[in-house]
């Protein structure tokens, strides 16, 4: 009988061991899972300027014909527009809630490759995806630069529409230094890079003459 009272005792305690025990916190040994962190993204941010027609472009809305558009005398309004996507690999757009700040950036330089040192630097805004009415860009952007205004050597720009928080009006910028021979080719450098992610960046080159 004791024999018999054993084996039931002991019967009993394996069975409750495989259950986890008699009473006690069941979710203790759980764990959570959080995936495989060596499995690739299939699905990641694309950020970037728009192709043509709506690539970033400068051009004088006072040019008589398609070919003047590009050339710029002194009083004339460099007019400098651009439009950046960003969406993700599996083309669906960002959603409700999302928001992305992103810094550009516009130089004038001598040749298509920016160089820092070398490069005038026209102007930095900060600009909001989607748009917001502290900003003056977003998805789609735009700027007056007045080129040399009285003969003088400089350019003053103001981003479109005017009174933003996150925007400037009148920015002057020497040129001298740049201008060192009349009749001047150039490229403007148009810079953007997400604010989140600094490594996400587009760039564009679009060519003028200064005159």
């Amino acid at each position: 009988m004791k024999f018999t009272k054993l084996i039931l005792l002991v019967s009993t305690s394996v069975f409750l061991s495989a259950c986890g025990g008699g009473g006690g916190d069941s979710s203790s040994g759980e764990q959570q899972s959080t995936g495989n962190p060596d499995l690739p993204e299939t699905r990641k941010l694309v950020f970037k300027f728009a192709e043509n027609p709506l690539h970033p472009r400068a051009f004088n809305l006072a040019a008589s014909t398609r070919q003047e558009e590009n050339e710029f005398y002194p009083g004339d309004t460099i007019s400098l527009i651009w439009d950046v996507d960003i969406y993700y690999t599996d083309n669906s757009t960002i959603g409700f809630g999302e928001q992305y700040l992103y810094d550009a950036e516009v130089y004038l330089s001598a040749d298509d490759a920016f160089q820092e040192t070398e490069d005038l630097k026209l102007f930095s805004i900060e600009c909001s995806l989607p748009f917001t009415s502290q900003h003056a860009c977003g998805d789609a952007a735009s700027f007056q630069c007045v080129y040399a205004e009285d003969n003088q050597n400089i350019i003053s720009c103001s981003s479109i529409p005017l009174g933003k928080e996150q925007g400037f009006s009148g920015l002057a910028v020497d040129t001298t230094e740049f201008l060192d021979v009349v009749l001047k080719p150039a490229n403007v450098i148009f810079q953007a890079c997400l604010r989140d992610e600094p490594d996400l960046c587009t760039e564009a080159i679009y060519p003028i003459q200064l005159n």
